[in-house]
């Protein structure tokens, strides 16, 4: 989604941003997958692994999506995955996107 599409979108409906973290990954490609899925579902944001092991990131698109991803985050994930906790924080209305494209931070 590029821009005039991504502020479109946000016209057209309620925008949601949600900040998530927690999962402790190792070698099961979560970042990669949590992008795949964020771009599937329309959505901006990013993913990033942290120095201690866990992966963190922030998801932004139409409220029914970005629950769709929560589910996804906490329920699923990637396929090597096994997900124990995940933790959502900051969710909250937003009047127009933030961000743009759905990418894996270094």
């Amino acid at each position: 989604m590029r821009g005039n599409q991504a502020s479109n979108m946000a016209a057209a409906e309620p925008v949601t941003s949600l900040s998530s973290g927690e999962p402790l990954t190792e070698g099961v490609c979560f970042r990669m997958y949590t992008e795949k899925q964020g771009l599937h579902l329309g959505l901006v944001g990013w993913v990033k692994n942290t120095h201690g092991g866990t992966v963190v990131g922030q998801a932004q698109g139409p409220a029914h999506k970005v629950e769709e991803m929560k589910v996804w985050l906490s329920e699923e994930g990637s396929p090597s995955s096994r997900i124990t906790r995940f933790c959502f924080s900051n969710q909250r209305n937003i009047d127009t996107l933030e961000l743009s494209g759905f990418k894996t931070r270094f």
